[in-house]
């Protein structure tokens, strides 16, 4: 495994004085470190306080929406520093940072409560105690206050009960708070309900060993002494109470007792044992008994690195990609882990290096932005990268196509059939699983093209695809629609206006589009630049690197979904050819293709079809590239015929470069009333191998799954407006 990087992270660099922000290339998932978003503390130090030579120590860093918090730990400049809109325009932020708070000192670990409080980890080495302090909301205060105290109540929630260091704190999806106590050993749980009140306290303690581990490796998979060997880093996997917590053991014999093992280890904590933990008295432990490896919680060892063993810190997990990143002190880097294949960690200590500087002491805290905004793929669509469920792309319910402006609309309207060369209103679905709203900055890309079961990107949705009778096979409808700032849930944007095109215009009359959505955060992205030909204007801020296979962009990437639509040709005031397919090539060299083809009824289940229920019609240049398919022997004329295997569908169909075949499918159910859907999936040969790259889907009636407006059963609403012109021209006779 090359480790890569998922979505931006913010690092501090403890030794250096700054604090970078690193995305990950979109080709090869590198981390890369976007200049822009650099912070040097020194500099912001020095405005603060100027001529005090202040030194520049980042320990931590913790975003609130689009503000960023510090927690600065040098000897002579303690404090927590804020710097208002620093995901807007860092360089305004940085120009107008100020002091949050200076009444402690050392403050190592941050986190914020779902009511925007701030919680800290302050005091001494070796004994510091949990505070909490309201008003993080506060603006810039002017460089008159912004070296002062701007914060709003302090409330001390203390340190459960013995001299204490915690390294790391996180809330649970109840407002729990859990805080690793590097000093003993131990994870500490403070529950919601008495959080600067009573702060009642529970501790997950350090059983006695040997203690299985959960590695598959068997250089790794050596008993572990200790559960906890200074943890420090904490962080959940998921928004929800199912969600497990991870922590990362520092392990360099700090703390009572100089407790270490032979190797570091990322130790999970069930939602199981979580709740035994919450479960005992005030300032009890959960008996050692209950604790139990490979049960309620895995060890996983990780090998020694070339300077000797990696001491843990700040831990962060991307919890739509379910990928762990964390500090690692010793060789001053980071490093990321997939949690489904954690158990299989390699013992070559170079497996999970991220290209990433961090000079932290070990407890510094990174922070990841996690992007909660995405767009569904299919209906329990939950947003996690990639995307191992589906492998229709093209069928998201979250756009809706509607010929009428319906205005702003709490929930999705069902989307239709539209005229062509009409305005009609577009609609998408945007979903946030993150628990607090969106960062406000981000914005919706909307683009078109002429349907295809091999579309690639950019091209043809960027507009340079290859004209058609003198028309654009693709374009875009807007690349910077304002999302807003959406609540945790879901939020319908639109009405976006855009002119539909009009199928009579093209070759084929046939009246089926493809639209696609993408979610930006701009500036997030990476830094412009052209890899194999493809301009990558603006990286797009998104989680897995963009490409040219469109299939994998699409399912790998929560922010981007893909919706075939069907154009009314205004001309004939009927769908035309509404299973009209077109396969293509769009790469550069010859492709040999097969198109699969699957028939649903009206429960979305499929139809086991006798042979000679599904034709095939082509004329032509695209009749004359079918012959050389494997339904070569059967295509005489231009008169239908029937697949003979509906599930191998058409085999080796070669494609040249550019080369695009378009047919017509006719299905004739047994009741000609009922419901169907046809779909139709393209697959490039490679190798020996089968590799898809797209598809197309037709919906005929009401189909579960496929939420699509039925046809209106009165006049086409173009009928309507022609008799109403017709109508007036009459009077205007008679007059």
């Amino acid at each position: 495994m090359s480790a890569i990087l998922t979505k931006p992270l913010i690092v501090p660099e403890y030794t250096n004085g700054i604090i970078n922000l690193y995305t990950p290339d979109p080709v090869t998932g590198v981390p890369v470190v976007n200049p822009a978003y650099t912070i040097d503390l020194k500099v912001v130090l020095n405005t603060l306080f100027p001529g005090q030579g202040r030194t520049a120590a980042p320990n931590c860093c913790k975003l609130h929406g689009i503000d960023l918090f510090i927690a600065q730990s040098s000897g002579n400049s303690q404090a927590v520093i804020k710097l208002p809109g620093y995901l807007n325009n860092p360089v305004t932020a940085q120009a107008q940072a100020f002091i949050f708070t200076l009444n402690g000192n050392d403050y190592v670990g941050l986190a914020f409560d779902k009511a925007s409080n701030l919680y800290t980890a302050e005091g001494s080495y070796g004994d510091n105690a949990i505070v909490r302090y309201s008003g993080v909301g506060v603006p810039y205060p002017g460089a008159g206050a912004a070296s002062g105290n701007n914060c709003g109540i302090r409330t001390v929630i203390g340190n459960a009960g013995m001299t204490s260091y915690f390294g790391d704190l996180v809330f649970d999806a109840t407002g729990n708070l859990w805080a690793a106590d590097y000093q003993n050993h131990r994870v500490v749980a403070f529950d919601a309900a008495g959080l600067g009140t009573t702060n009642t306290c529970h501790v997950l303690a350090n059983p006695g060993g040997p203690l299985a581990v959960a590695n598959t490796d068997p250089t790794l998979n050596t008993p572990s002494t200790y559960l906890f060997a200074e943890p420090e880093g904490l962080d959940f996997d998921g928004f929800a109470t199912t969600a497990s917590l991870w922590v990362a053991n520092n392990n360099d014999g700090g703390g009572n007792g100089g407790i270490f093992n032979t190797l570091t280890s990322l130790v999970k904590i069930t939602p199981t044992l979580q709740n035994a933990v919450l479960a005992t008295a005030n300032g009890g432990s959960v008996a050692a008994a209950t604790i139990v490896a490979n049960t309620n919680c895995f060890i996983y060892h990780v090998p020694n690195s070339a300077v000797g063993r990696p001491q843990f810190g700040g831990l962060q997990v991307d919890k739509a990609a379910r990928r762990l990143y964390v500090n690692e002190e010793v060789g001053g880097n980071s490093r990321a882990y997939d949690l489904s294949t954690i158990a299989a960690t390699p013992a070559d200590p170079a497996a999970s290096l991220l290209g990433i500087v961090s000079t932290n002491p070990g407890n510094g805290g990174i922070a990841l932005l996690e992007l909660g905004a995405f767009v569904v793929d299919y209906l329990t669509d939950q947003g996690y990268e990639p995307d191992t469920i589906s492998t229709r792309c093209w069928e998201s319910p979250a756009i809706s196509l509607t010929q009428a402006n319906g205005g702003p609309q709490a929930t999705l309207p069902p989307a239709e059939d539209v005229i062509g060369g009409q305005p009609c209103y577009l609609y998408v679905q945007v979903q946030n699983f993150s628990p607090t709203p969106t960062l406000g900055i981000e914005t919706l890309d909307l683009r078109w093209v002429k349907a295809s079961a091999g579309l690639g990107w950019p091209t043809p949705w960027d507009g340079t695809g290859p004209m058609d009778n003198g028309h654009p096979t693709g374009g875009i409808i807007t690349t910077e629609f304002p999302l807003g700032i959406n609540p945790p849930g879901s939020v319908v944007v639109g009405p976006i206006l855009w002119t539909a095109p009009d199928p009579s215009k093209y070759t084929d009359g046939i009246g089926h589009f493809c639209l696609l959505a993408r979610i930006i955060t701009p500036g997030l992205g990476p830094i412009a630049h052209t890899t194999a030909g493809i301009n990558y204007p603006d990286g797009g801020g998104l989680s897995y690197p963009e490409g040219s296979d469109l299939a994998v962009n699409v399912l790998n990437n929560a922010r981007i979904a893909w919706r075939n639509i069907h154009i009314i040709n205004p001309v004939t005031g009927e769908i035309s050819y509404r299973a009209g397919v077109q396969a293509a090539n769009y790469s550069g060299a010859l492709m040999n293709v097969r198109l699969g083809f699957e028939l649903l009824d009206a429960k979305a289940q499929p139809i086991q079809a006798a042979s000679g229920s599904l034709k095939i019609t082509a004329v032509g240049a695209s009749l004359a590239a079918l012959r050389r398919s494997s339904l070569g022997k059967l295509l005489h004329g231009e008169e239908p015929v029937a697949l003979p295997d509906i599930g191998v569908g058409i085999d080796n169909l070669p494609l040249a470069p550019g080369e695009t075949v378009a047919f017509i499918v006719d299905y004739a159910p047994i009741n000609p009333l009922d419901a169907y859907v046809i779909r139709v999936t393209q697959f490039a040969k490679e190798s020996g191998e089968e590799r898809l790259i797209g598809g197309q889907t037709f919906v005929n009636g009401q189909v579960s799954g496929f939420p699509v407006k039925p046809p209106s059963k009165g006049l086409p609403k173009y009928l309507w407006l022609l008799l109403v012109v017709l109508i007036l021209l009459l009077v205007f006779y008679l007059l």
